[in-house]
């Protein structure tokens, strides 16, 4: 995990492509950029591997869908966007976000003019309600990409009472196709709260 807290400044962009026929995948990851964890463990004889920390979903509420998953479509564009977000309980919220960007035009998506915002009502992020930069990245014609983010509460601490009434937006604005402006989108999210479920 990086130690910078929130939904942090632009690191360089990773990748980690997937080829299917006709596709091209690319994960980038901005922001806070997390360690991948170790393919093998050695553990002391009678000890156990510690468990990954339980993930729980945000639900979208755009046009009263209440979805896991919120996918809007800029028809004059020909561009379809996806969004979905996890988060856990560790020491705070840690909340993960990640955007898919289809591109069905013959103009080349360029984010790199692009910007990002996150705006919590309760999670202490660090650049909570501020745009960042997106990273310079390409999508060409007819292939799609996503963009990934990682925020961390500053100083935070396990309190489920954060999580209600808990209402996240994710703004994204400024990506061009070509020379062309595209509108800016917005999805918005509330947490599945396990404590009211029983868990």
């Amino acid at each position: 995990m990086s130690s910078n807290p929130g939904f942090s400044g632009p690191g360089r962009p990773q990748s980690n492509a997937a080829q299917r026929p006709g596709r091209r995948v690319t994960i980038r990851c901005i922001w806070a950029i997390t360690a991948a964890a170790p393919l093998f463990s050695l553990f002391e004889p009678g000890c156990r591997a510690l468990s990954p920390p339980a993930s729980y979903s945000y639900r979208a509420i755009n046009n009263d869908c209440n979805c896991l998953e919120y996918r809007v479509a800029d028809r004059p564009a020909k561009v379809d966007y996806l969004f979905r977000a996890r988060y856990t309980m560790e020491e705070g919220i840690v909340t993960h976000v990640e955007i898919e960007l289809t591109n069905n035009n013959r103009d080349s998506l360029l984010l790199g003019r692009g910007y990002i915002k996150v705006t919590s009502n309760n999670v202490a992020y660090q650049y909570n309600d501020r745009f960042l930069p997106l990273p310079e990245m390409i999508i060409p014609p007819y292939q799609h990409d996503v963009v990934k983010l990682v925020g961390r509460e500053v100083g935070g601490k396990e309190d489920w009472n954060k999580i209600a009434g808990e209402q996240l937006r994710v703004t994204i604005k400024g990506i061009h196709a070509g020379d062309r402006e595209l509108a800016s989108q917005t999805a918005t999210f509330i947490p599945e709260n396990p404590k009211l479920r029983g868990y």
